[in-house]
């Protein structure tokens, strides 16, 4: 019998969400101070942030987001300072032993005790390339049998990410029918609506919901599938999820 396909993020999942949140305040406050101008810092809550972050970099390298390569170059610079940030906040989390609280622990024991019966795919905006600082922090270096990730120079979309994977493979195994996730376990709104529309089961963690951004993880708790409040009750959720068709 052929391994169940699960599709899992990152952020405030398997992860304290703190890392995220900190170092993205902490790119708007450096860059305001390098600027001289706090005015952004108002906006850097709001859904259309990338609209301050682009003008942020344009007054930093003179460069327009009008011209796509430019625009590449806009993203890569913005998006390699908020990596080091996240390097900074990993790190500072972990010594503090605050990186992993409980219910993220038991979410990774979930998923190590599926191993044997599921691929388990981590998607994610986070740059690629400091995934395996994070994931090793974890000790989750072999948790995932495929990673997809945002490249520096790319607007950080999951579903952008997922639906170019998603393209490939039907293009590789087109004379198959596709193979579609058994299902996705997250947080963010666009990423649950998307899968929802592939008709894939959607997993909503209670511990995933962001302080900072309460409107879209209330409206993304509301519209999946599944809303397990602790490890345990996920446990449960995956494993009637999974279970093989009568």
């Amino acid at each position: 019998m052929s391994k169940l396909f699960i599709v899992t993020g990152l952020d405030g999942l398997i992860v304290n969400s703190d890392i995220f949140s900190k170092a993205h305040e902490a790119w708007f406050d450096h860059f305001c101070a390098v600027l001289g101008d706090e005015s952004f810092k108002e906006l850097m809550h709001q859904p259309n942030y990338w609209d301050a972050v682009y003008e942020i970099m344009e007054k930093q390298l003179g460069l327009s987001r009008e011209i796509p390569e430019e625009a590449a170059m806009l993203r890569k610079f913005a998006r390699e300072t908020y990596r080091s940030l996240v390097i900074r906040f990993a790190e500072q989390y972990r010594k503090e032993d605050i990186l992993l609280p409980e219910e993220h622990r038991g979410t990774i024991d979930v998923l190590k005790s599926l191993k044997d019966r599921a691929t388990l795919m981590l998607l994610t905006t986070t740059p690629g390339d400091v995934l395996p600082f994070i994931l090793k922090k974890m000790d989750c270096e072999d948790l995932y049998d495929d990673i997809l990730s945002s490249k520096l120079d790319a607007y950080p979309s999951a579903v952008e990410i997922y639906e170019k994977f998603r393209n490939r493979e039907l293009r590789r195994t087109s004379m198959t029918p596709e193979i579609k996730p058994d299902c996705y376990i997250g947080s963010s709104k666009r990423t649950i609506e998307y899968f929802k529309g592939l008709d894939v089961p959607t997993v909503f963690p209670s511990w995933t919901m962001s302080a900072e951004d309460q409107r879209e993880t209330c409206e993304a708790f509301r519209i999946a599938d599944y809303t397990p409040i602790t490890a345990c009750m996920l446990k449960q959720v995956l494993e009637n999820l999974l279970k093989p068709s009568q």
